[in-house]
């Protein structure tokens, strides 16, 4: 099977990003592909750079309308099967979704994302609904195909299940930035999913400077061997076509060995967790150096709850979250293991978030960027250098 991953980049002239999408399709088909996947939210501008605002809605399309209509005729010129990503609208909601466009111009179905983010540059939580679909996997007229649609790869459960659910093809539609994970990574994760599962998995991503974010681009794909077969460039549009041989995954350790060895009997916790499962799940925890001055930074001037005081630590409340206090001699490692970007590991909310600012300033807490009252948000840093994204409740 020949797969093509269109690595392009998007601006506000959304006519104009489809345009080149339709005409990255045409050479796609002329280098014979058989399958096309776009990267996420490929026809407009990555909206979660900034909060949604009132016209959130506006800015999301049905599906099917006019993108998945245009790409159906095209899939139906070249007889290839299409995965378009866009920004979809429906009476209960707005998803980020993947739509499944077989070769014969039918919309099989769709893939909504499931693990909604929500830090720095990605306000996703504001714009979209989890997904409500399941792990579907479509049956195309050339390959069982699955999707995990960004956020949704890091979730090992997300690759399993789609693996067991028979899928040859795990296609990830990414909007990833430059710098945005530790040296390596990126790929390593798909990697390890495509070698563990006996999949194929294709990361297609969005490349490219926008109004906050440089996208990277280096989109690339995976055998079931976790090797990668095709890689694309960094910082530039692309269309990167690759074979993939299917026969490969029956010969898989994946196949062969690891799950025909799986042990679902023991997994139940995982899938329905009981009490005490469902309390660790609800818990946040932050290594403190000084126990005390974490606890009054987190209590005295974040105002959080203290719910208990155990031997392990200090249990306050985060909303229905628990935040657990653990103390440790040091921390030998950087709290920020990825650059120069400021990594949010949690939110807190707030009624007004520039009087919130003005009294943290005042007590001498450390921003961890300047802020954006203005925009709705402002990161801070706890003593041990946690980051922590303060917003208003009203956003």
């Amino acid at each position: 099977m020949k797969l093509a991953l269109v690595q392009q980049h998007a601006t506000h002239d959304r006519k104009g990003n489809l345009v080149r999408g339709l005409a990255a399709v045409d050479r796609a088909a002329t280098a014979g592909a058989q399958v096309v996947c776009f990267a996420e939210l490929a026809f407009e501008p990555f909206y979660p750079q900034q909060l949604a605002g009132v016209d959130r809605e506006a800015l999301a399309e049905s599906i099917p309308g006019p993108i998945t209509d245009a790409l159906s005729d095209k899939a139906r010129q070249h007889g290839m099967v299409i995965l378009p990503n866009l920004y979809e609208r429906d009476s209960e909601g707005c998803y980020d979704t993947t739509a499944v466009i077989d070769a014969d111009g039918t919309l099989l179905g769709k893939m909504r994302m499931l693990h909604i983010p929500d830090y720095v540059g990605f306000h996703e939580k504001s714009y979209y609904t989890p997904g409500n679909l399941g792990m579907p996997v479509f049956d195309t007229a050339f390959a069982r195909i699955g999707i995990a649609i960004c956020y949704d790869r890091h979730y090992p459960e997300v690759m399993r299940g789609l693996a067991l659910a028979g899928a040859q093809l795990i296609v990830v539609p990414q909007a990833g930035a430059v710098g945005e994970w530790p040296e390596g990574l990126f790929e390593a994760e798909l990697r390890v999913a495509s070698f563990q599962n006996g999949v194929f998995t294709a990361l297609c991503n969005r490349v490219g400077r926008e109004e906050s974010i440089t996208f990277a681009g280096e989109s690339f794909a995976c055998d079931p061997a976790g090797a990668v077969v095709a890689r694309a460039v960094r910082g530039t549009d692309e269309l990167l076509v690759c074979d993939l041989d299917i026969s490969q995954i029956d010969d898989s350790c994946a196949q062969r060995l690891f799950l025909p060895d799986r042990r679902p009997d023991l997994y139940e916790d995982l899938v329905a967790p009981g009490e005490e499962a469902e309390r660790a799940i609800g818990e946040i925890n932050v290594l403190c150096t000084d126990l005390d001055r974490s606890l009054h930074f987190y209590r005295d001037l974040l105002g959080l709850e203290l719910v208990e005081e155990g031997e392990d630590g200090v249990y306050l409340g985060l909303g229905s979250t628990l935040l657990l206090l653990l103390p440790v001699a040091t921390l030998e490692t950087d709290r920020l293991p990825y650059g120069e970007q400021a990594v949010v590991s949690f939110d807190i909310y707030v009624p007004n978030l520039a009087d919130e600012v003005a009294r943290l300033g005042e007590a001498g807490v450390q921003f961890a960027e300047d802020c954006h009252t203005e925009d709705g948000y402002c990161l801070i840093r706890d003593p041990d250098g946690l980051v922590i994204e303060l917003l208003e409740t009203s956003a």
